[in-house]
């Protein structure tokens, strides 16, 4: 499941870091850290840092708890399912 959930958060965070390559993203990024105050901007900048470096690690964390919530959620239904057509007996 882990390799799973490797595979895709590398797919979206390849996919972000492409969209924030984009030039009018670019643009409109630059054109807002001017309008905003230096702290605001400094505070942005410093959260930027901190994606990049965090960022894969994090997206790999949710999804592999997602998918973990969809296996124990399945497993539950198939379960639930079996009691109600007999196949696994209550007492």
């Amino acid at each position: 499941m882990s390799e799973i959930a490797r595979w895709l958060a590398r797919i979206v965070w390849w996919q972000m870091l492409r969209f924030l390559r984009v030039s009018w993203v670019r643009r409109w990024r630059r054109r807002w850290l001017q309008i905003v105050p230096a702290s605001t901007a400094r505070r942005m900048i410093r959260q930027d840092r901190f994606a990049r470096h965090h960022g894969l690690t994090v997206l790999t964390f949710s999804f592999t708890m997602l998918l973990a919530s969809l296996a124990i959620t399945s497993c539950y239904f198939v379960v639930l399912d079996l009691i109600g057509s007999g196949t696994i007996p209550l007492r």
